[in-house]
This record gives C-alpha cells, structure tokens and sequence, in this order.
C-alpha cells in the first residue's frame, strides 16, 4: 500500500515538474519576444533618427553654400555650417549605435547581450551628454548672435525648440523605456536559467 502511495506520489510531483518546465518554457518565450520589440523599436528609433540628421545635412550643408555664395552674415554661415556639423555627428552616433544594437542576438549568452545594452546604454548616454553639453550650447549662442544680427527669422527658433522636444520625448518614450525592458528582460531570464 505504501509503495502505491509512492508511486502516486511520485508521478504528481514527475507531472508537476512538467508543468513548470513548461510554463518556465513559455515565460522565456515571452520575454524574448518581449526583448525583441524593444530591440527593434530601438533600431527603428536610430533609423528615424539617421534620417533626420541625413535631411538637417542636407539642408543645412545647401544653406552653408548658398550663404557662401551669396556673401550672406557671417552668423548664419556659421549657424549652418555648425548645423551641418551636428547633422554629421548625429549620424555617426546613430550608425555606431546600430552596430551596437547589431551586436545583441538573443539566440546567444544572455551574459553578453547583458553587457551589449549596458554598452549600448552607456553609449547613448555620453553621446545625448556630448549633444546637450556642448552642441547645443554651440548651436543656442549663435542662434541668439544670428538673432542680434537681425538675419534669422523666429520660425528658426521654434523649429530649434520643436527639435529638441522632440528629440528629448524620444529618449524618454523609446530609448529609455526600451533599454529599461531589456535589460529587465534578460535579468529575468537569467533568473529563470539559474
């Protein structure tokens, strides 16, 4: 009687354990599916963002030359010159993220893909960092001497501050956000792995 107990005993528990094998199978499943949309609206974000700063070069780099060859203010050579030179290390640093961004493949190590988003995190920091602490200073004072000058008109200014909402509302509501789910993500599945 005792070892028929046992037994039944034995194959609830054997089930019990086949249970949880495979819901921990199906949460897995569900992060990484998780930690994809995240990865791709990253990548999304930096492709929006290449294209933008691909436009800004291209219009900033036609105003350069048509105010060079029409011997136009000096503070607005300067001010689509300096544009252009922002233009050109936004893309950089969109195309040096995306290889980064390259780099996390969640069929490997959740250990390296932990440290890729890290990497990827602390990239965008000092890159917003760069952006906000010295082109932006850069690009404000000349818009300010541009506007003593009489040469720019306001609509510049709104669309200045229109741009840096804009590219703030992004770092929050997409690259902040989704860093945050990948990495919560892969700490979990780390977890269930353990």
């Amino acid at each position: 009687m005792e070892l028929h107990e046992l037994k039944n005993t034995w194959t609830v528990l054997d089930e019990q354990l086949k249970k949880n094998e495979n819901l921990n199978f199906k949460l897995q499943e569900v992060l990484l599916k998780k930690s994809d949309n995240s990865l791709q609206k990253l990548f999304d974000k930096n492709i929006f963002s290449a294209i933008v700063a691909t436009l800004l070069l291209l219009i900033c780099s036609y105003a350069s030359i048509y105010s060079f060859i029409e011997n136009d203010f000096l503070s607005m050579k300067v001010f689509y010159t300096i544009g252009a030179g922002i233009a050109i290390y936004a893309l950089i640093r969109c195309f040096y993220e995306i290889k980064y961004l390259n780099k996390i493949d969640f069929s490997n190590s959740i250990k390296d893909n932990l440290m890729y988003i890290y990497k990827f995190e602390i990239l965008n920091k000092r890159g917003r960092l760069i952006g906000l602490c010295i082109g932006l200073p850069i690009l404000f004072s000349t818009m300010i001497y541009c506007f003593y000058e009489h040469t720019m008109h306001h609509g510049a200014l709104v669309g200045f501050v229109a741009g840096l909402g804009l590219g703030l509302w992004l770092y929050k509501k997409i690259v902040k956000r989704n860093i945050q789910s990948i990495k919560e993500s892969l700490e979990e599945l780390k977890e269930l792995k353990d």
